[in-house]
Parts: structure tokens; C-alpha cells; sequence
């Protein structure tokens, strides 16, 4: 009957198009080309790594304290920061040739040549920072997850941008593509002790109020 042949095709339909979306979501995961990078052991694993602009480095931090830097064609690699340094790798510069680090013992950040290692110190009391896309400026995290600052690449001209409350933190952040905003995640505790869980995003200047990109207890 007509009623059955439309049946038949609607299943026919639906068959083609769950084989054509499987062989469309198959194809990236077929075609990833899996490396490994590292060999640690498992008493002294990695606990942080960041690569670089270019796709050329691979910068990471041992549980031993080492701080390493790789080539990744070639697997090359060598000690940047001795192992007493206990340097976490934050941030690339956008050429590639310094490293934004923090140091674990003294909430420090410092800037470490990939070229010599050599090592300078831009601020105290941070936790986490970002190279801006343009390398002028450094988004940092006060050591209290209370406060985001801005300041020059140098560490100069520091001004703070974003301040919560004593039982708010602020988790994670990430400039846009152009420097001109930046979005960040961030707990605020209500009256009623519930928690807010939110991504915002600000433009750099402070000029105007952040706006919600997403709330989700989830986050």
C-alpha cells in the first residue's frame, strides 16, 4: 500500500542520514594523529604545561620542580628552570622567546627567557596570568582568587579590574582573540548562602559593566 511504501522510505531516510552524520563525526577522530610528548614517570608526573603560539614548544613543570622545554618535531629537550624552582609555565609571549611563569613558593610572577633561561620577576601575590594576543599587556589573579589586575608585559602600571567579594573567587580566565575583552569565571555566594556560578566578560578599559556569557550551577 502507498501507507507502507512511505514507511519503508522514511526508515530508508532516517538509515542514510544516521550513516551519513556517523561518517561525518567519525572522520576528525579518524584522521587525529595521537604523539606522545613526555615519558615521567609515575612518582613524578606533570602537573602543568602550556605550548607555544607557534605550535614549536612544549613547556612543563615535574612534580620533581624541574621546569622542561621540548621541541615538539623532534622530541629535543632540555631544562629550562633547575629543579629547586618549582615554576608553573602560565603563558606564551605571542614571539615565542619568553615564558610567563609563577612561582609556587612565593606567589610570585616571572618572566623566563626560553633563549637563556634567564629568569626576571615582574610582581608578587599572583596565582594565575595570561599574555594578552598582542603581548602588551598580562591579565593576573591576586594569590587569593579575590582580585583580577592588568598591568604592561613588563609588570608595570598595575591596575585592578575586577574585585569580589571575601566568599567569591574567581576560578579561570581567557582573553578574546583581539585583547580588547576578556571572560573569566567566577563564584558569587547569595543571602540565601546558594552559590552563583558564572562566566562574564568585561572589556579591558573597566569603561562598562561585565556581562553575563553564562550562568550554570554546573560550572
Amino acid at each position: 500500500s502507498l501507507l507502507t511504501v512511505s514507511f519503508v522510505l522514511t526508515i530508508a531516510a532516517l538509515l542514510l542520514g544516521y550513516r551519513s552524520y556517523k561518517r561525518r563525526s567519525q572522520a576528525p577522530r579518524d584522521n587525529l594523529n595521537l604523539r606522545q610528548l613526555t615519558a615521567s614517570s609515575t612518582e613524578n608526573f606533570i602537573e602543568y604545561a602550556v605550548i607555544s603560539p607557534d605550535g614549536k614548544y612544549f613547556a612543563y613543570l615535574e612534580k620533581g620542580g624541574a621546569l622542561f622545554l621540548s621541541l615538539i618535531e623532534t622530541g629535543e629537550t632540555r631544562v629550562l628552570v633547575p629543579a629547586a624552582g618549582d615554576f608553573f609555565p602560565q603563558s606564551w609571549f605571542p614571539d615565542g622567546t619568553q615564558l610567563l611563569v609563577t612561582r609556587l613558593g612565593d606567589s610570585g610572577l616571572w618572566k623566563v627567557s626560553v633563549l637563556t633561561g634567564a629568569l626576571s620577576k615582574l610582581r608578587d601575590n599572583v596565582l594565575r596570568a595570561s599574555v594578552s594576543p598582542d603581548g602588551t599587556r598580562i591579565l593576573y589573579l591576586d594569590d587569593n582568587a579575590h582580585e583580577l589586575w592588568i598591568t604592561g608585559s613588563d609588570g608595570e602600571g598595575a591596575r585592578r579590574i575586577i574585585a569580589v567579594g571575601p566568599g567569591d573567587h574567581v576560578w579561570d580566565f581567557s582573553w578574546a582573540p583581539k585583547g580588547q575583552r576578556f571572560a573569566y569565571t567566577v563564584t558569587r555566594r547569595r543571602a540565601d548562602a546558594e552559590v552563583d556560578s558564572l562566566i562574564e566578560s568585561r572589556d579591558v578599559d573597566g569603561r562598562y559593566q561585565p556581562s553575563v556569557v553564562l550562568a550554570s550551577a554546573e560550572l
